[in-house]
């Protein structure tokens, strides 16, 4: 047998130091530090889902008065004002009017429902600005009826007691008071929101997620 050099023995050594060094490592350490490593991610998903939690409880009572001010407005508006109406409704109740104040209809034109513009309120700094609600949408209506003066008034006096329709311009033709004209009237028909409304429930998401924002910049 060939007696090892002294460079060669080093080198052995060496070698017995790496492998007593790595396979411990390997075998032992390696997996545990895998593990550690595992269980530092899954601290971290509950610590994520723990303050969502806590977040999500932090604003339940905004979440509650909130949607009890959505009720509230809901039954204030559906108590005076209808929800959306179809067409052949509209046309319906303006021919009911026409017919009590004993005049012709002679035409009806009827625009879409559109959200409600109001004006922002100041303390969010959106003074001038206009913002949509979600409550209240409204159709602008055109007719055009032939009667007298009184059976015409009448017409009027009869939107006027509506609390869902405005009249925003008419045109009564007073050359002779007696005698059958063409007058034209404009309104605008309101309608309410309805539970279920995409409209609605956009907004219950919107004042979620406000609610959630602000308790996370807390």
């Amino acid at each position: 047998m060939k007696k090892l050099q002294k460079r060669e023995k080093i080198l052995l050594v060496v070698l017995l130091v790496i492998v007593i060094a790595v396979v411990p490592f390997v075998l032992l350490i390696y997996p545990v530090m895998q593990d550690n490593a595992e269980k530092e991610r899954s601290l971290a998903e509950l610590e994520a889902s723990r303050f969502e939690m806590e977040t999500q409880l932090s604003v339940k009572p905004t979440l509650e008065s909130a949607l009890a001010e959505l009720k509230q407005q809901y039954e204030e508006n559906g108590a005076l004002i209808p929800p959306v109406m179809k067409n052949y409704d509209i046309h319906y109740m303006v021919s009911d009017i026409c017919n009590r104040a004993g005049v012709t209809l002679d035409s009806l034109s009827i625009g879409e429902y559109e959200a409600v513009e109001t004006a922002g309120a100041a303390e969010d700094g959106q003074d001038g600005e206009q913002a949509q609600t979600a409550f209240l949408s409204h159709a602008a209506l055109q007719f055009t009826v032939a009667g007298n003066f009184d059976q015409t008034m009448n017409v009027l006096e009869q939107l006027y007691e509506l609390p869902y329709t405005v009249v925003t311009e008419f045109y009564i033709d007073l050359a002779n008071p007696d005698q059958p004209s063409a007058t034209s009237i404009q309104l605008e028909l309101y309608a309410a929101a309805q539970p279920g409304d995409a409209a609605l429930d956009a907004a219950a998401e919107q004042a979620q997620q406000e609610a959630l924002d602000a308790a996370g910049a807390a």
